[in-house]
């Protein structure tokens, strides 16, 4: 009695066993979709904002700026430029709609240009948040601040 249970137990599982193995699919390369990670605009820093101090003559405001992965193509990060103090583009800074990130690189310069005539004096100060407002923009590290005086 017992070793015919243990016999039948033995053949139950082991049938089982082979049965359950002959159901696994080998994997094949063709089963894997390879993708590209997806590509996306930002701010490329670490830190969100910067304090840019106007001298005369001033140098521009550098601020790093591309994309997540290279392409073999030209792209283009368009921007948009809002102020809560007022401050206007071509009375206190010059700065472009867009930057070309040129095919084969990452990060390009956005450069923000303070105008010194703009301030007139060196107790104000004008904030502008600067936002990528392309489609492919990262859903974070898309804005940066800017808080500008005349020094």
């Amino acid at each position: 009695m017992f070793n015919k249970r243990f016999l039948l137990t033995a053949f139950s599982i082991g049938s089982f066993v082979f049965l359950l193995s002959s159901c696994i699919k080998e994997k094949d390369v063709n089963d894997e979709i390879i993708t590209q990670p997806q590509s996306i605009a930002k701010f490329a820093t670490n830190i969100t904002g910067s304090s840019y101090t106007i001298s005369n003559p001033a140098a521009p405001l550098k601020i790093p700026v591309g994309y997540s992965t290279v392409s073999d193509k030209d792209r283009t990060i368009q921007l948009s430029y809002t102020s809560p103090s007022g401050a206007a583009q071509g009375v206190q800074y010059n700065a472009p709609a867009s930057i070309n990130i040129p095919a084969g690189k990452l990060i390009d310069t956005l450069q923000v240009q303070g105008l010194y005539d703009g301030f007139p004096n060196t107790t104000k100060r004008d904030t502008v948040f600067i936002k990528i407002v392309s489609s492919d923009s990262a859903a974070y590290n898309n804005q940066y601040r800017v808080i500008m005086r005349k020094g």
